[in-house]
């Protein structure tokens, strides 16, 4: 019953893989790996199940586009589909989206569902500029999603 990958066909992402992630040393979320894969959070909920699942994927690196790079493209109505390991289908559709100061996330309302009655399913990226003299951006995307069929 845990995610296994992510699509979202209004951005062109295809049946992507979805890896573990749970906290860095300093108490964060950890990020993937690479720009390629996205990460669930393990201490947020699975697939379907009350709460928030949430998700992060990169925007790109220095030479390439992540697989979260079209994300601020998302509109209100657009699908996200999830496939568990156990090839359950879910479909999420966006509800909203909202831009933080990379250093203000609001992580309460990132593991929180949308409506507090239907599963969520939340993403988050990198978004805004590059910090100069750093690899890091200085905004965070997140996109708000609820659960419309299993």
């Amino acid at each position: 019953d845990l995610p296994k990958y992510i699509s979202i066909p209004a951005i062109n992402v295809s049946k992507t893989r979805i890896i573990q992630l749970g906290l860095m040393n300093h108490g964060q979320i950890a990020v993937p790996d690479n720009i390629y894969d996205t990460g669930w959070y393990t201490g947020s909920a699975k697939p379907g199940q009350p709460g928030a699942m949430f998700i992060y994927g990169h925007i790109s690196s220095w030479t390439a586009n992540g697989v979260f790079y079209n994300l601020n493209r998302l509109q209100p109505g657009d699908k996200i589909i999830i496939t568990r390991g156990d090839n359950k289908i879910l479909t999420y559709q966006v509800v909203s989206s909202k831009t933080y100061p990379y250093n203000k996330v609001n992580m309460d309302q990132v593991l929180s569902p949308i409506n507090p009655n239907k599963p969520g399913l939340n993403l988050m990226t990198c978004a805004g500029q590059v910090i100069k003299g750093t690899s890091e951006f200085n905004e965070r995307l997140v996109g708000g999603t609820r659960l419309i069929g299993s």
